[in-house]
């Protein structure tokens, strides 16, 4: 087990999904939750309005992280009648990570992803999952965020470690 598996046992970082679907209007997310929050662009564009920063226009499929309570306003753009395909969700980096990976990231992180990487299968089962009527919707997407937030943290710290490989040659 490395330190990074040991941070991810002993903290339970974990997502709850607050919304999946398609955003065709403008949407307010609140600092009140206490908590951080992701989002997981798929498809349209978006601009995030926020009180005390410079909007952010995303216009390709990216993640979009807040990782401590910040409000914010969602716009979908509005020329495309299916609005932008999102997953959102709280998030709670447990207490071993609130300290140490909360407060080492900007207010707001833009990440755009990768078609050809290996997460693309992941991301449209995600999607199919956030666009189904199926019985335990909301728990499988859970799940799939969980997986794909945890993914994130360990390929962050990867190439994180491979910098400052880098950097000592």
């Amino acid at each position: 087990m490395d330190k990074l598996d040991s941070l991810l046992m002993q903290s339970s970082p974990s997502t709850q999904v607050f919304y999946a679907g398609n955003l065709c209007e403008t949407s307010h997310v609140d600092a009140a939750a206490g908590m951080g929050h992701l989002h997981v662009l798929h498809a349209g564009k978006l601009t995030i309005k926020r009180p005390l920063g410079v909007d952010v226009d995303i216009t390709q499929p990216s993640l979009i992280l807040f990782p401590r309570p910040q409000t914010c306003t969602l716009i979908p753009e509005a020329t495309d009648a299916h609005g932008a395909r999102i997953v959102c969700a709280h998030v709670d980096f447990g207490q071993a990570m609130s300290a140490t990976l909360a407060l080492s990231i900007p207010d707001v992180l833009v990440i755009p992803l990768d078609p050809s990487n290996h997460l693309t299968p992941m991301l449209a089962l995600m999607f199919q999952e956030a666009a189904s009527e199926s019985c335990g919707r909301k728990v499988a997407l859970n799940h799939l965020m969980n997986y794909f937030w945890c993914f994130y943290c360990v390929n962050s710290w990867k190439v994180a470690r491979s910098k400052r490989a880098f950097s000592r040659l």
